[in-house]
């Protein structure tokens, strides 16, 4: 269970996260083993237990075919999960 509230920036990243993976079909542990990490790793920063660095948003964005710009713009400007399909379809039409 996520606690998400107004202007918490850690918390939507963590739900965009889980959301970006379950959407895309994937468990904590397929995305933990492109990654080169234990299970444990990906659960801790879905839980917002971990905090990711630059370097490893990136490896994870592109773990899940995102990019890490567009998506840390989208939860820092606009309401939560409402242009998600600008995520997931960078460029295309709408």
């Amino acid at each position: 269970v996520f606690r998400v509230r107004a202007g918490n920036f850690e918390g939507l990243f963590s739900v965009a996260l889980v959301e970006l993976r379950e959407a895309k079909g994937l468990t904590q542990t397929d995305i933990a083993l492109q990654l080169s990490k234990p299970q444990s790793y990906v659960s801790k920063y879905e839980r917002g237990e971990r905090r990711l660095d630059i370097v490893e948003l990136i490896a994870v964005a592109k773990v899940l075919s995102v990019d890490p710009a567009q998506l840390c713009a989208e939860l820092a400007c606009e309401p939560l999960f409402e242009n998600f399909d600008k995520i997931f379809h960078p460029g295309g039409s709408e």
